[in-house]
C-alpha cells in the first residue's frame, strides 16, 4: 500500500541482542564463573522480541487495520 514503517529503537536493540546471542552460542563462549551468559542472552533476546513486537503492532495498528488514510 506504499506505507513505509521505520525501524524503531526497540527493534534495533532486539537485533543487537539476537546477534550477540548468536555469536556467544556459536563460539560456545562461557563465563569464567558458573554464570551462563548464553541463557541470559537467550532470555533477554526473547523478552526484547516480545516487547518490540507488541510495541511495533500497537504503534502501527492503523496501518495493519487499513485505517492509514491511503484508501
Amino acid at each position: 500500500k506504499g506505507v513505509v514503517i521505520a525501524a524503531g529503537k526497540l527493534g534495533k536493540i532486539k537485533t543487537v541482542l539476537q546477534m550477540l546471542m548468536t555469536f556467544v552460542i556459536l563460539l560456545d563462549i562461557q563465563a569464567l564463573s558458573d554464570l551462563r551468559i548464553d541463557w541470559i542472552l537467550i532470555a533477554a533476546a526473547v523478552g526484547m522480541t516480545v516487547w518490540s513486537g507488541v510495541d511495533y503492532f500497537l504503534k502501527n495498528r492503523a496501518v495493519f487495520s487499513g485505517e492509514n488514510g491511503n484508501g
